[in-house]
């Protein structure tokens, strides 16, 4: 079984919704993946590479930047898959989209150590030393970071969950 990272962009009325009422949480993630469209995206199982090459650490970091496995306010206790949903008002998704802005592939790519990252268990269970980090693992910072900046220009807030 694998854990997929999930990013879902939402109206600030129905993040604070889900806030009161949880256990509508999965009814709610249903039917917005199948609506799609663009504001809603899974990274598969780059999300925690994806933590790993912003903070640093496997499983902290700092806020904003640890917004991929940690921060935001848990969606009651209802487990998604890996523990509840995460819900990021629209103020914490502009500080996120900024603290992207700051970044750039080439950081990502200085950021990468295959031994250290061997050493803290970095999800998939696999041999980092014998990864390039490539296109497509940096396409999903792209996605990310496209989702995010159209979050802080659309004034959404922003669930994030793995299953």
């Amino acid at each position: 079984m694998s854990m997929i990272g999930y990013f879902l962009l939402t109206e600030t009325d129905s993040l604070e919704a889900l806030l009161k009422e949880p256990t509508t949480i999965y009814e709610f993630l249903e039917s917005s993946m199948e609506e799609g469209g663009g504001d809603f995206v899974d990274i598969d199982k780059g999300w925690h590479l994806l933590h790993y090459l912003l903070t640093g650490t496997a499983w902290e970091g700092e806020t904003p930047l640890n917004f991929v496995v940690t921060g935001g306010k848990d969606i009651g206790e209802e487990d998604v898959g890996y523990g509840p949903a995460r819900a990021f008002t629209d103020n914490e998704v502009r500080a996120i989209a900024d603290a992207l802005d700051r970044i750039d592939r080439e950081q990502l790519l200085k950021r990468f150590n295959g031994q250290e990252m061997n050493e803290l268990e970095i999800y998939p269970p696999i041999d980092w030393k014998e990864v390039e980090l490539s296109e497509a693992l940096l396409g999903e910072f792209d996605t990310v970071k496209e989702l995010v900046d159209r979050g802080r220009t659309l004034g959404k807030g922003m669930i994030v969950w793995c299953a």
